[in-house]
């Protein structure tokens, strides 16, 4: 049975594809250039012993890790998703709701952990980072630099409008998607005609 698309199921497919395909490229240049860093700084002595300064806390490490991880998998769902909406297959809708309600709990849960773990960590991180910087400089007679702190607020501020953001596409695809009309076509009933929000003509004015 040919299901009738409705124009904004096609408007998602592309969307859907071009942000998982975008979602798809990012993490593949983040890992490409992640790896890279290593491999030089592990075949360059000077440079894995900077590597190893840095030294950054582990739950930071985890976290950045599974992100990365998931991303994966959520960008992959946005192109096969999409792929299917192209072609009105009824499990291209779910998948997006699946999609939809995974990322705004993701996202939410991310931003809570951000501000009352990643964020005190990566302060104290910072804090111990440029002590350790201070001292090498004080041993080698070199003033040193200005220190750098980030602002806790700032950085609160900074993860909710990130958030927002990043829920921003999630919520208006499950709204789209919970159509009534959006959910007949895939249903593969016939759509209804479009209403006419136009005022009626007096009966005086009326066509012949």
């Amino acid at each position: 049975m040919v299901r009738e698309r409705p124009g904004v199921v096609l408007v998602f497919a592309i969307l859907n594809l071009v942000f998982g395909g975008l979602g798809v490229f990012c993490l593949l240049c983040a890992g490409g250039a992640f790896g890279l860093f290593y491999s030089i700084s592990q075949s360059n002595p000077q440079a894995a012993k900077d590597f190893a300064a840095l030294q950054f806390p582990s739950i930071v490490m985890i976290y950045y890790l599974v992100s990365f991880g998931v991303g994966w998998i959520l960008a992959l769902i946005l192109v096969i998703s999409g792929t299917g909406l192209l072609k009105m297959r009824p499990w291209a809708r779910q998948l997006c709701l699946i999609y939809s309600g995974v990322s705004i709990v993701l996202s939410l849960a991310s931003l809570v952990f951000s501000i009352f773990y990643i964020q005190p960590a990566m302060q104290t991180w910072q804090h111990d980072f440029n002590q350790r910087m201070a001292e090498m400089d004080k041993k080698q007679g070199v003033p040193p630099p200005p220190q750098m702190q980030q602002s806790p607020i700032g950085g609160i501020i900074g993860s909710v409008m990130g958030t927002i953001i990043g829920l921003l596409y999630p919520v208006l695809l499950a709204v789209f998607m919970l159509l009534p009309r959006v959910s007949a076509a895939f249903a593969g009933e016939p759509l209804p005609p479009p209403e006419d929000y136009r005022d009626p003509l007096p009966e005086n004015d009326q066509l012949p």
